[in-house]
């Protein structure tokens, strides 16, 4: 699945934020619980490492620095992690 990271998402999103960062709204419109945080993101219970691009983005915008819109496939951009029972998740 293609997710898009808009201006709206962009303009609303809150620094440092867990909940409320741009990448956080944009996956929210698709699932319910999403958390962004340590180079890993949280989608419904499941733990998945973020790939570099998608650090990059966080930290420059996290920074301040200007970002733009992009969109990216989930599945190959967030990487598996093993979740507390160890087993492997995949989209």
């Amino acid at each position: 699945m293609i997710h898009a990271v808009t201006q709206e998402d962009i303009d609303s999103g809150i620094k440092k934020s867990y909940e409320y960062c741009p990448l956080a709204l944009c996956l929210k419109r698709t699932y319910k619980r999403v958390v962004v945080e340590n180079f890993q993101v949280t989608v419904d219970g499941r733990v998945l490492k973020m790939v570099t691009y998608l650090q990059h983005f966080v930290n420059n915008f996290d920074s301040g620095l200007e970002v733009n819109p992009f969109s990216f496939p989930l599945a190959e951009s967030l990487q598996c992690a093993q979740l507390l029972n160890l087993n492997m998740v995949s989209l």
